[in-house]
């Protein structure tokens, strides 16, 4: 007996719905401009309907500056990457914004560019806030004891001075047990072996760098993992310390962890079947399409290697006499999600 199980996991719309979760929106682009795919927080970054599928469609000219443009464009080509590009541009309704940009060239087996590809992340809100600490010391202390996320401010000499109320949470002692620490002789070696890079890269390029899911050991001891912004400060032109905001995002690191490990659990239980599995593909006029995976067993009772059943279809290894079974069976699975028959 066989049994069809349901489609396949994708990876794809794994990644998509993860850069949803995050806020970041993705794209990829022909040579002539078209859409050639994109995730929903594209569309809500530049305005669209969140719901409009815009593949095949005419991106819009978001920059605001045409000198701008040409100059991201002069480096993209130049080096065939960029990454953490700042610039205001315009959503659909021509609405301004803070973009922060990701970009990258794809090209084929000769070298040839045959698209483009990146994320966007909306970071108005960051740059405004970035903004208003700058105006008054005061009023920034004031915000930052108000929201979850942990900051800790340090002085030119790397010593930490100010921590706000989230960062006591985060790091599960008071304030006094972090201010006066030194960043980069003080805090764990296991720490500072991940933290380290980013830290002295923004103290020494003057340019906010974002640190993403970095190991953490906290004052308390507990292992975590942390992403946030350092954002250094500037006197006169010349540093005079360090801005960190921190997340902790050790409860989604776990999670991905997780779910990584339950895909090669199950991905071996495929594997391992006792029945033969066959993933197909559906196409448009609901009838069977190729095989899209096989499981071992399906290549021992058939003798077919799975680079050859990628090349076939329910109705290669089918009976005769039993291929007028198929449309029933694949309405019910259609229907139920499972269905099953004997060969």
């Amino acid at each position: 007996m066989a049994s069809l199980s349901k489609k396949k996991y994708n990876p794809e719309k794994f990644l998509f719905d993860t850069l949803n979760d995050l806020d970041i929106g993705f794209v990829k682009i022909s040579n002539d401009g078209i859409i050639l795919n994109h995730n929903l927080t594209f569309n809500k970054i530049f305005g669209y309907d969140p719901e409009e599928n815009l593949i095949g469609t005419k991106t819009i000219d978001y920059w605001l500056n045409s000198k701008e443009k040409n100059k991201f464009i002069e480096i993209l080509y130049k080096n065939g990457i960029v990454k953490n590009y700042v610039t205001r541009a315009k959503k659909v309704d021509r609405e301004k914004f803070f973009l922060q940009m990701n970009f990258k060239l794809n090209k084929n087996s000769n070298g040839d560019i045959i698209s483009s590809e990146g994320t966007f992340v909306d970071i108005t809100e960051r740059i405004r806030t970035e903004q208003e600490l700058k105006e008054s010391e005061e009023k920034y202390k004031t915000i930052l004891d108000g929201i979850v996320n942990g900051v800790w401010v340090t002085d030119k000499d790397d010593i930490i001075y100010y921590t706000n109320k989230g960062m006591e949470k985060i790091a599960g002692v008071p304030s006094e047990q972090i201010v006066n620490v030194k960043v980069l002789t003080d805090f764990p070696e296991s720490t500072l072996k991940y933290f380290r890079p980013y830290y002295l890269k923004a103290k020494n390029t003057l340019n906010s760098v974002f640190y993403d899911a970095v190991p953490v050991e906290t004052p308390a001891s507990r292992q975590s993992f942390q992403s946030g912004w350092l954002i250094p400060i500037e006197k006169e032109g010349k540093y005079d310390g360090i801005i960190c905001t921190v997340e902790d995002v050790t409860e989604r690191k776990n999670a991905l962890s997780e779910l990584k490990a339950s895909e090669e659990k199950f991905s071996k239980l495929f594997d391992h079947a006792n029945d033969a599995i066959f993933l197909l593909k559906i196409v448009e006029a609901k009838v069977p399409g190729h095989f899209v995976e096989v499981n071992n067993k399906a290549c021992q009772m058939y003798g077919y290697t799975k680079e050859d059943f990628l090349k076939m279809a329910p109705q290669d290894i089918i009976a005769s006499e039993c291929l007028h079974e198929v449309p029933s069976l694949l309405h019910e699975i259609l229907k139920t999600g499972h269905g099953t028959f004997n060969l």
